[in-house]
């Protein structure tokens, strides 16, 4: 996404203390810009701090996590594991990790498309803080 190795910017990673870590650094000084998830910024930071802070870009919406089936398995196997993910069943046996990442939502079916691009973001970016 920098094509130019002049434009590039110098991330400072934070792999411990999540989203509230990087805005208390951003707040404090330690850095002159941060990314932080929409989630966060709109429903987590109080208002108070959000109006020390200047939104400069938005990107748009990624796909969250997602399941891949190999290749190597057939078309009836492929549709098979599909159709338990999202049968009753499927759906009791998902329950813990549709609640932690999907707030208890059921999952999506998501295309290749969905991901498009998405190579092209920084080396070494950590998502999920």
């Amino acid at each position: 996404m920098y094509p130019n190795p002049m434009q590039q910017p110098q991330f400072h990673f934070i792999r411990k203390g999540g989203m509230k870590k990087v805005a208390k650094q951003f707040l404090a000084g330690k850095c002159q810009g941060a990314i932080l998830r929409k989630a966060f910024y709109l429903k987590k930071l109080k208002p108070e701090l959000r109006a020390k802070m200047r939104v400069i870009a938005e990107s748009k919406d990624m796909t969250n996590q997602g399941f891949t089936i190999s290749k190597k398995l057939s078309e009836q196997n492929k549709q098979q594991i599909i159709n338990s993910l999202k049968d009753a069943s499927g759906q009791e046996a998902l329950k813990p990790i549709l609640e932690r990442f999907a707030k208890g939502k059921a999952f999506i079916m998501a295309s290749n498309k969905d991901y498009a691009n998405q190579n092209l973001l920084r080396d070494n970016m950590i998502f999920g803080w």
